[in-house]
């Protein structure tokens, strides 16, 4: 199992170094920026939702 884990880990490692390899990428470009600022703000909205869902969860389950 810890091999497992091991080798899993390594290759998620490898898989990201791989993505990082491009050099020319075009940050000029309003589709780059519109995604950089998605990408900035989809963390914080997802922990948002999330945490909004369980505190709703937990009322819905105190009123029962």
């Amino acid at each position: 199992m810890r091999a497992l884990t091991t080798l899993a880990i390594l290759l998620s490692t490898s898989l990201m170094l791989a993505a990082q390899d491009s050099t020319s990428v075009d940050t000029t470009s309003a589709g780059y920026k519109i995604g950089y600022s998605v990408g900035q703000w989809l963390p914080f909205s997802i922990l948002i939702v999330l945490v909004l869902m369980v505190m709703f969860r937990a009322r819905k389950l105190s009123k029962d």
